[in-house]
């Protein structure tokens, strides 16, 4: 296992009420890994699911405006064959490393880091899912307190990212 990425099991057998519900609390659980991992308090700005299937193109990119990244595979079963890795690029332009979508995984880096999804393999008869999060540092840790996890929001029209920090911290 590299060190740019973490195992996190997530329990399959617990009944939730609703979508939103199990939702909320696997963005919790992943924000506040990747606070421990990168040793920062951090807002989750967005979150949202990535589909391809055995035709699907993705570009090599970096993920502007966000600090970390992190990348859920809600995957049941997954094997090397299947492909679909996520693959690093290093300065070169070469592959750095790939990270496999197994089942219950979550890698973790900094958003400045260029990185591609490959397809599945014609062959898997798989379709390739992840959820991304992408964060913003808002500081540092405090040691001598436990993470503080700051939860993701609604934004509505008349409350700004500020207003809201404001408000949960009065």
């Amino acid at each position: 296992s590299d060190n740019l990425s973490t195992d996190i099991q997530v329990k399959s057998d617990v009944n939730f009420k609703d979508v939103e519900q199990c939702e909320g609390l696997l963005s919790d659980l992943i924000t506040t890994s990747a606070s421990n991992l990168f040793q920062r308090k951090l807002f989750c700005k967005s979150v949202y699911a990535n589909y391809a299937d055995i035709q699907t193109h993705h570009t090599q990119h970096v993920d502007f405006g966000y600090d970390f990244s992190a990348i859920y595979y809600p995957v049941t079963s997954w094997k090397a064959e299947d492909g679909g890795e996520t693959v690093f690029i290093d300065s070169n332009d070469e592959v750095a490393f790939s990270v496999l979508p197994k089942p219950g995984r979550v890698i973790f880096f900094e958003s400045e880091l260029p990185h591609i999804a490959r397809c599945p393999s014609p062959k898997s008869g798989k379709d390739r899912y992840s959820i991304a999060y992408k964060f913003e540092n808002i500081g540092e840790l405090n040691d001598d307190s436990q993470t503080e996890v700051v939860q993701s929001y609604s934004e509505s029209e008349d409350e700004s990212f500020e207003d809201s920090l404001q408000r949960e911290n009065a």
